[in-house]
């Protein structure tokens, strides 16, 4: 593939990784020079609301939105968009005045360090710990992966190539600078992301002719789609699966995750962590929109030029798409494109550095701790956590590399992932709040049915052909160096790709081997009800 980008968009690109490192560093020479366990993973629990807001924002609006949702409402429509919206406003609203209220006075270092409080037992702790820890390095390997197959499809890069570069500097400076250093580069990151995604969707309404352009093309080629409301759970995008998909992620990502308790709890106040809350539902649901919104530009875009890419052949992949029209319509603004390119990498660094760090704290809190604790100094325990830190960076680098093996858009693939373990640990926190009588066998039984039974579905939906299918793609009339040959394969590939699936294919029951397991079970074609099914299964199998 011919190299799009010119020299200035690399170095565009290095120095926000350069930034990046320096901010690390700073944090590693300065204050106290993270060399206490309360500075490296709390930062002394002394962490203004703004920075903190920009920091809960970045650790999961990474690359990931900005391409996977481009790519899923290019395919898909804007069900996603319309929906996804309330189900995040009513989950911020729920946390901010139940959750934060319940958690942060308990002043915890690991939030798994409520399960053994409540349940009486390290067993539960355990167990909720690794399935944390685990969600964390899976949506560490996704968010790493998206920046580099945007890379790939404008240079020709290797995504193995890409990987590492992201991986070292990410682990690098959470490694040196602790919390704080994470914190201010997440802020920093943040202020670039903006920036890049509203310098995108600007020069998209610019060449489609403003919003009216936009809601023209995406109704009349049905990417304008609001009204789905079959709760169907084959069916990828409903009003009910999203918004109830969205409010079970806030709870799960913003109330639960180790990230997020990390920075919340490091607000000097109650009322500074319920306002950290609430800008980042406000803060998030903005970014959500325009980088969604953004899908139905490109397609306009498309459109009016008469040339779908993927049809087409310029990618392969919808998770391309949005990189490739970037590169193309900023290719005469030198610097533009290289610009774009360290937008991605800016969220991904920021989900990387977050989650390695609140990865390391979980497995020196919950994991070693009970064991080597007595025998090792705070100043020691810090430099273990940095190898932690090292070490969590390293296996998410592995899963990105997985990652690219695997089929879908990368709002799929995160939306199973967070089905999968988000269950399970809502499941289990909430149990332990609402219900007085729940004990440790009960909670211990509910994460094993759930996880394997969510496990099961996820798997199968990956697996299985989906009931919903992608839209109608646009018109390729308009596509240059287009022969005879290749249109004939096309029009194969359109009638393999864009089929339904009978619904009576779509239920047949499934047989996979999950680590040498057989299991059977009816697929659901629609990530979006995976949480609440988990969720289900842990409640009913804790009170049985």
């Amino acid at each position: 593939m011919e190299n799009q980008l010119h020299w200035a968009d690399y170095v565009i690109m290095a120095v926000l990784l350069g930034i990046s490192l320096a901010i690390g560093v700073y944090h590693s020479l300065t204050g106290g020079r993270q060399r206490t366990t309360s500075e490296f993973i709390l930062a002394n629990r002394k962490l203004m609301v703004i920075p903190t807001i920009m920091s809960m924002v970045m650790s999961y609006m990474s690359a990931i939105i900005i391409i996977g949702a481009t790519a899923e409402i290019y395919e898909y429509g804007s069900m996603i968009l319309v929906w996804f919206v309330p189900g995040d406003f009513i989950g911020c609203t729920f946390l901010a005045l139940v959750i934060i209220p319940w958690i942060y006075p308990l002043k915890l270092v690991s939030i798994f360090d409520y399960l053994q409080f409540r349940y009486n037992s390290k067993v539960v702790r355990y167990v909720g710990a690794s399935i944390g820890i685990l969600h964390a390095i899976l949506y560490n390997g996704v968010a790493m992966f998206a920046p580099s197959i945007a890379l790939e499809s404008v240079t020709g890069l290797s995504v193995m190539v890409s990987l590492p570069v992201l991986a070292v500097v990410g682990t690098t400076y959470t490694a040196l600078g602790g919390m704080r250093a994470v914190v201010w580069t997440d802020f920093f990151q943040g202020l670039v992301l903006i920036a890049g995604i509203l310098a995108v969707q600007i020069k998209g309404l610019m060449l489609v002719g403003g919003f009216g352009g936009v809601i023209q093309e995406a109704e009349e080629h049905g990417r304008l789609i609001m009204d789905e409301v079959n709760p169907d759970p084959r069916i990828r995008n409903s009003a009910l699966s999203l918004t109830l998909n969205a409010f079970m992620m806030d709870i799960f990502v913003k109330g639960f995750c180790q990230a997020s308790v990390q920075r919340y709890s490091a607000t000097q106040s109650l009322w500074a962590a319920r306002k950290t809350i609430i800008g980042n539902g406000f803060l998030s649901q903005i970014l959500f929109f325009i980088a969604g919104f953004n899908g139905l530009t490109i397609f306009a875009y498309y459109a009016k030029q008469r040339c779908d890419p993927i049809l087409s052949g310029l990618v392969n992949t919808p998770n391309k798409v949005g990189s490739w029209v970037k590169v193309e319509v900023f290719k005469k603004n030198i610097g533009f494109s290289g610009f774009f390119i360290a937008t991605l990498y800016s969220g991904s660094l920021s989900s990387l550095s977050s989650n390695v760090s609140g990865c390391a704290a979980n497995i020196w809190e919950d994991l070693l701790k009970p064991f080597f604790g007595h025998r090792l100094s705070d100043y020691r325990v810090t430099q273990l956590n940095r190898v932690l830190v090292i070490i969590t960076g390293c296996l998410s680098l592995g899963v990105a590399y997985v990652c690219n093996t695997m089929p879908g858009t990368m709002i799929r693939l995160t939306g199973i992932f967070f089905g999968a373990c988000g269950g399970p640990m809502v499941g289990i926190f909430l149990l332990g709040g609402l219900f007085r009588f729940t004990n440790y066998i009960g909670a211990i039984c509910g994460v094993i049915v759930s996880f394997t039974i969510v496990g099961c579905i996820s798997v199968g939906s990956l697996t299985v052909p989906q009931y919903t299918p992608a839209l109608p793609p646009g018109p390729i009339d308009g596509c240059m160096d287009f022969n005879e040959t290749m249109f004939g394969n096309l029009n194969a590939s359109i009638h393999t790709h864009y089929r339904y699936i009978s619904g009576a294919s779509a239920t047949t029951t499934s047989v996979w081997s999950i680590l040498g397991v057989h299991c059977m079970t009816p697929v659901v074609s629609s990530e979006c009800w995976i949480q609440f099914i988990s969720l289900v299964s842990i409640t009913m199998a804790s009170l049985v």
